[in-house]
Order: structure tokens, then C-alpha cells, then sequence
């Protein structure tokens, strides 16, 4: 996985902290920031669709962190009031079936207009993810360029939020080493229950699961997140039976 060029940077004119000194002032604010900020993801959001962590084969995290994936960097941009505004790179060659699409994403407040952090993302047919012969080369421009916005969007949410004090950036090379077990049929009997019982049709499911996990189908769920899938429509269900 190519990460070149892919540090974001911060703008100048960002009205971040920008003294070269401490004060108990600024010690305060980001003590509570921090402390708001793990209320937020403890309420909020939900391990296995909005952040996790890759597992080795003996069962224990490559990461201290967990991941920040797409759909934990979306509600984060809701909470923080920004905008991402995307600026695409891109060399395609269809001939060869050499594609490579670099990204950067400024994150926009929706408050004062200002720029408030930048990320970079980078995607391109050399990946070892995409050089299988699974991959459609018909849908791979389109995947590259999804990717490489996403790897954008979530470097510059990490920056902008002092989200790195609490997840990482996505490991897709590792990913590729430590590959997890797809859903069981048991799971996706009780997923297909589950959605039976809320009232959804198979239509706004796939549509909700598109948006969360970025699947296309419950079968391209790994064990781990059909299981907080399960718990996620567990929990929803079990809401609805009480109001």
C-alpha cells in the first residue's frame, strides 16, 4: 500500500492552538476535550462498524488502537461541525490497466468557512489487494478512487480532531496478512430475523449496511462485524419493543 505524501498538514490561519508554550488555560481545554471526546465514542459510536481492530492469528491486535474506519470518521465530521472538499490526482492508463488516484481532502467548517486540516490519500492498481483476479478491471478505477478518498477524508479527521490519541490510520497491508473469518450462516440467519423483526425491507438494509461497513451484501461481512452487526440490531430492536 503506497502512503506517500500522505501526512496532512495544518493550514496556516488555523485558529488551533499555536503558542509554543503551555498554560493551564490550554491544559483545561484539552483535558476536556479528551474527556468529551471518549464520552462520544463510548455513546456514539459502535466497535466492529465505526472504528475496530485487526487480529492475528492467534487472536491479539496488531494495534494498540483501534482503526478509525470511514462510517466512526463521518459521525465525527457531524460532531465537529466540517465539510470534506476533495481535490483529485489522478493517471489512468486503460490500455495497461494502470490506474493510480492521489487525494487530498480539506476539511471545511461549516461554522466560519476556514480551512481547518488537509489529508492525503493514495490508491493505485499495483496494491496487492488489486491485482487479484476477483477484482472486476472494469469497477477498479471507480474502487481505486473510493479508496483513496476514504484513506484522504479519515487522515484529515485524525488531524483535525486529535483523534490519533485514541485510533489509527487504516492497515489494509496488514489486513491482507491477517485475513478474518467471513460470517457464518448462523449469523446471517439471525441478521435476516433481526431485520425481519425492526420492519426493515431488504432494500433499506442493504442501503444502512452499505453506509456502515461498506458492503454490498451481508455475506461480505467478516465474523467480527457480523457479530456487532447482531448487536447493533439487537439493541435497536430491543428499544423499539420498549417505547
Amino acid at each position: 500500500m503506497d502512503r506517500t505524501g500522505e501526512k496532512a498538514i495544518m493550514p496556516k490561519g488555523s485558529n488551533l492552538i499555536q503558542q509554543n508554550y503551555i498554560t493551564k488555560e490550554g491544559l483545561d481545554i484539552v483535558n476536556k476535550h479528551i474527556s468529551l471526546f471518549k464520552q462520544f465514542i463510548q455513546s456514539q459510536m459502535v466497535e466492529g462498524i465505526d472504528y475496530g481492530y485487526i487480529v492475528n492469528k492467534e487472536g491479539k491486535p496488531i494495534s494498540e488502537k483501534p482503526i478509525l474506519f470511514k462510517s466512526g470518521a463521518e459521525k465525527l465530521a457531524m460532531l465537529f461541525s466540517f465539510s470534506p472538499v476533495y481535490e483529485i490526482d489522478k493517471f489512468e492508463d486503460w490500455d495497461k490497466g494502470i490506474f493510480r488516484y492521489e487525494v487530498k481532502c480539506s476539511l471545511i467548517s461549516r461554522k466560519t468557512g476556514e480551512i481547518i486540516a488537509e489529508g492525503h490519500g493514495i490508491a493505485h492498481s499495483k496494491e496487492k489487494k488489486y491485482r487479484s483476479e476477483k477484482v472486476d478491471p472494469f469497477d477498479l478505477p471507480n474502487t481505486l478512487l473510493k479508496m483513496a478518498k476514504k484513506r484522504a477524508f479519515v487522515d484529515a479527521i485524525l488531524l483535525a480532531t486529535g483523534g490519533s490519541f485514541f485510533f489509527t490510520q487504516d492497515l489494509e497491508d496488514n489486513v491482507e496478512t491477517y485475513q478474518e473469518d467471513s460470517i457464518t450462516d448462523a449469523q446471517i440467519k439471525k441478521i435476516s430475523v433481526l431485520v425481519k423483526e425492526l420492519g426493515w425491507s431488504e432494500e433499506e438494509f442493504k442501503q444502512w449496511l452499505k453506509k456502515v461497513a461498506q458492503v454490498e451484501s451481508r455475506r461480505e461481512l467478516k465474523k467480527s462485524q457480523a457479530s456487532r452487526v447482531i448487536e447493533y440490531l439487537q439493541n435497536k430492536l430491543n428499544q423499539k419493543k420498549q417505547s
